[in-house]
């Protein structure tokens, strides 16, 4: 590995500043799961880390219902896993957060690293988008900004974040009910996944939105608007599948999915539908 220099600040001004101030190979490291090991295989190149888990606020997780659920740059998957609140209120979330890695990863990985990654592996981004989350931004030059995560991700592996800016939280509204899940489709049983979808219910409002490799993460608006406000028949849900189909298929530019892929997430998808044409109790 080659060497660098470590800095643990305890406030987000001075951290925002060295990465102002110091050259291009300076990171912030968070959970370090996916830097680490960049760093180790010479894929990064870092002549100084800026470690942000000294920073108490970033540890925080806040809830109420006008302003919904605020998660902090350093809360672990494993600490929201936990959270009742998250339980209670997000269980949605929890699907994709439990797909993330072994249980050592989770105990270090982060939400918002997996936000500042903007990987398509990256489980949670799907459910983040179908849920409104914003992620709320740091500089020490610039001040702060609040953005929706779908403009914060501008492609797979970028963002929007520009030099010196910190993303320090997330915000995710609170929406009374809040019900769906997360599917998760492999090349094979051996490798990674090769694109991830996520479907959700809130209150009366359906939600769609897949992300893979050569996209940005996307809502399939097509298949949310013509089935808000319909009671779902079972026909409705097969039409959906195949608008889900076919928006999958424009997308997958590196003709990634085979047919059995889509047959899949076909069969997942109306299969999620059909629960949710069920009145909830």
């Amino acid at each position: 590995m080659i060497g660098f220099q470590y800095y643990r600040p305890d406030n987000l001004e001075i951290a925002s500043e060295m990465l102002i101030k110091n050259g291009i190979y300076t990171h912030i490291l968070n959970g370090g799961t996916d830097l680490i090991e960049r760093i180790k295989d010479e894929t990064v190149k870092a002549d100084i880390l800026v470690d942000i888990k000294g920073i108490e606020t970033l540890h925080e997780i806040d809830f109420c219902e006008d302003d919904g659920l605020y998660i902090g740059a350093c809360v672990t998957l494993k600490d929201l896993i936990n959270s009742s609140i998250v339980k209670e209120k997000y269980r949605i979330l929890i699907d994709s957060m439990e797909s993330i890695g072994t249980e050592r990863i989770r105990k270090r990985g982060t939400v918002i690293g997996n936000i500042c990654n903007g990987s398509y592996l990256g489980d949670t981004l799907t459910t983040l988008i179908i849920l409104d989350t914003e992620v709320m931004i740091y500089s020490y030059s610039r001040g702060e900004r609040q953005i929706p995560i779908d403009d914060f991700l501008t492609w797979t592996g970028t963002t929007s974040l520009k030099r010196g800016e910190i993303v320090r939280g997330i915000k995710i509204p609170y929406n009374g009910y809040i019900d769906g899940g997360f599917i998760k489709i492999y090349k094979n049983k051996n490798q990674l996944s090769i694109a991830n979808l996520s479907i959700g219910k809130i209150n009366d409002e359906y939600r769609i939105a897949f992300y893979m490799p050569g996209t940005t993460p996307i809502r399939i608006r097509e298949v949310e608007e013509f089935l808000n406000g319909r009671e779902v028949t079972e026909y409705d849900i097969y039409k959906v599948a195949k608008i889900a189909e076919k928006k999958l298929l424009e997308k997958d530019s590196f003709n990634l999915l085979k047919k059995e892929d889509i047959k899949q997430i076909k069969d997942l998808i109306k299969y999620v539908f059909l629960a949710f044409s069920k009145k909830p109790d």
